[in-house]
């Protein structure tokens, strides 16, 4: 059983414990969890705020400025695992209407959230004028609970976020807490005192998902609440354990960040020249530094014929440092498996080489694909219920079938060379397929019919009389 899961059954077990405590509890201990940590990570690495070099203790005596150099690594690990997937639409198979919902509105958002994050949620609902919605929500403010047996059934899920109240003129920022349960939404509010109520300020409080109203003599008669019978929230997880992309590899990025860092301020420190300063005399360094400053001059001690000064080089082990950097940057894709894109660049690289290096992304969007089709099943499960509501024919979700189209980065002369050898072997469409600046197989082969057509109503052009001269 999760920490969540276990920290609320134990409360509902003590009767004297109510509704707010327990809120309470379950959002403290979510707050302080390394779940939550790991979510924060990861949309502050994705968005280049890569927290340990940037939160890195600066010296406590500098003489020059200390760089903090955070590298964008995960936003191209996360967008190019993404854009493989995703990139390009999905295709469901079987489906009676697709008018209900398009998945390919939304599946690129969510699935990005769930590579950053390790799960992302699309919460579903009617609009007022019934037609059903979607609304992704940002996981680091949810706290799903489970059952207790095999924690595979969704019964609450808990959000929480701030917002800002305004009391007596001052300004605060407060949690409001919406809990979603099969049938309804409560919502909650803190109080000044960190302690959460029943919010009363909202008619209905809590509000059904649903209602149906009936008329007599054309006024409302009664009015029926219901809920959807299942928690209004589909998960989308990254892969079985909810791992970000992030957390096998931020040790490393942390790393190739410091040494990167590390690199700026031993350029910053050494630009200038350092001086050698023998007997000085009885100028202090401020003075010192003044003077060069100022005049370029600089004394040293009249009395002492030692007196002198020099200014060292000093050379900057940049070989030894890039043999290493290189090694950690290999490092970093090989642990995310990723492609390195900037090795795809060097020379006239074949596409069964491509294929090789996309083989560990590949591997990785597998784990990811299958939650993805887990994903769908659930989300025209959901479709069915309003389906079901609105009476209209249901899907058959059992009979579903999802097509994705991986997005690869390919040697486009070799593919069309390959297809011009093929032309004849193998059927038009099959050659025109797998064209790559094809987009639509259907509207090319029109177009050559349509093309082949004109060509062949066009006349011949008159044969032209050509004289030779015989010399």
């Amino acid at each position: 059983m999760s920490q969540v899961n276990l920290i609320y059954e134990r409360l509902r077990a003590e009767s004297s414990i109510t509704n707010e405590a327990i809120l309470r509890s379950l959002i403290d201990y979510d707050l302080n969890s390394d779940e939550k940590k790991r979510k924060i990570d990861g949309e502050n690495y994705y968005n280049n705020q890569n927290t340990a070099i940037l939160e890195k203790k600066s010296k406590e005596y500098k003489i020059f400025t200390e760089h903090k150099i955070p590298t964008g690594f995960y936003k191209e690990i996360v967008d190019q695992a993404t854009s493989y997937c995703v990139g390009k639409e999905i295709i469901i198979e079987n489906l009676k209407d697709d008018k209900v919902i398009d998945i390919n509105d939304f599946i690129y958002d969510l699935y990005l959230e769930a590579r950053k994050k390790g799960i992302s949620w699309l919460y579903m609902y009617i609009d007022r004028l019934g037609n059903l919605k979607y609304k992704i929500i940002d996981s680091i403010e949810i706290i799903p609970i489970y059952d207790t047996e095999f924690e595979d059934e969704l019964l609450q899920v808990i959000r929480y976020y701030k917002m800002l109240v305004v009391e007596n003129d001052q300004e605060y920022f407060r949690y409001k807490v919406e809990v979603y349960d099969k049938e309804k939404v409560s919502y909650y509010m803190e109080n000044e005192k960190g302690e959460f109520f029943f919010d009363l300020a909202i008619q209905s409080n809590p509000i059904f998902y649903n209602s149906n109203k009936f008329m007599s003599l054309g006024k409302t008669d009664r009015i029926e609440n219901f809920g959807w019978g299942v928690v209004p929230f589909i998960p989308l997880r990254n892969n079985k354990e909810d791992v970000y992309d992030l957390q096998i590899i931020k040790s490393h990025i942390d790393l190739f960040d410091e040494l990167i860092s590390g690199f700026a301020n031993n350029i910053s420190m050494f630009q200038e020249a350092i001086l050698k300063v023998k007997d000085r005399g009885a100028q202090d360094w401020e003075e010192f530094w003044f003077l060069l400053k100022k005049y370029g001059i600089i004394t040293c001690d009249d009395v002492s014929p030692t007196g002198d000064i020099d200014f060292l080089k000093v050379d900057i082990p940049y070989e030894a440092r890039k043999v290493f950097i290189d090694i950690i940057r290999d490092l970093i894709y090989e642990t995310a498996q990723a492609v390195d894109t900037r090795k795809l660049s060097e020379g006239n690289i074949t596409n069964v080489v491509i294929k090789s290096r996309y083989s560990n992304l590949d591997l990785k969007a597998d784990a990811g694909l299958r939650q993805l089709k887990s994903f769908i099943y659930q989300l025209y499960e959901f479709v069915n219920i309003y389906k079901k509501l609105k009476n209209q024919p249901l899907e058959d979700v059992e009979n579903l079938k999802a097509i994705f189209n991986k997005k690869m980065i390919f040697n486009d002369s070799e593919i069309i060379e390959g297809i011009v050898k093929s032309d004849g072997i193998i059927s038009k469409k099959t050659n025109i397929s797998n064209h790559p600046y094809v987009t639509n197989i259907d509207d090319e082969l029109e177009q050559i019919e349509e093309e082949e057509a004109q060509y062949k109503d066009e006349p011949d052009p008159e044969p032209k009389l050509v004289i030779e001269e015989v010399v």
